[in-house]
């Protein structure tokens, strides 16, 4: 891993349970668009679920380019500052989703075609749920199908923002 990271990790001690628990790692920087800003892990979404993602936008962003190695689960788990288990399972889909492989003894590698495979998945899903339920609120809301294809216009010509 490149460059230095700072951390600062939010503790919340809970009450009922006598403990103390990580509601949300804060990275300043990220180890993959090499941007700064602070990443806040929602407490709702496991963590690991939340870095495939990251790890997943990182590839469709072609921040980390096929066919190249990837951070090590250590390396990760230490930026993150989370179990190195949260990452393996973050990789374990990843690779389970055939987006990367394992070079036994030299690393964990994006597949190529990755990128690919991952627009059309995230589209397929954009298209099944996500687009489907905003034209369901707005007919619900009574929205006429003209108004929704003059606004659909507008953004695809870059004019509404």
């Amino acid at each position: 891993m490149t460059g230095k990271s700072f951390y600062f990790i939010l503790f919340i001690k809970k009450k009922q349970e006598k403990r103390i628990d990580t509601l949300c790692v804060c990275v300043l920087g990220d180890p993959y668009t090499k941007t700064g800003g602070i990443m806040k892990f929602d407490e709702t979404i496991p963590i690991y679920l939340q870095i495939k993602a990251e790890i997943e936008k990182a590839i469709i962003s072609q921040n980390i380019a096929e066919e190249s190695k990837i951070d090590s689960i250590r390396e990760l788990a230490k930026f993150y500052q989370v179990n190195p288990q949260t990452i393996s399972s973050a990789y374990n889909e990843l690779l389970n989703d055939d987006i990367l492989y394992k070079k036994r003894g030299i690393g964990t590698f994006v597949k190529s075609g990755a990128r690919a495979r991952l627009l059309k998945k995230k589209t397929e899903k954009y298209l099944e749920y996500d687009l489907k339920k905003i034209l369901e609120n707005g007919r619900d809301f009574g929205i006429s199908l003209e108004k929704i294809i003059k606004i659909a216009k507008e953004v695809y010509q870059g004019g509404l923002e």
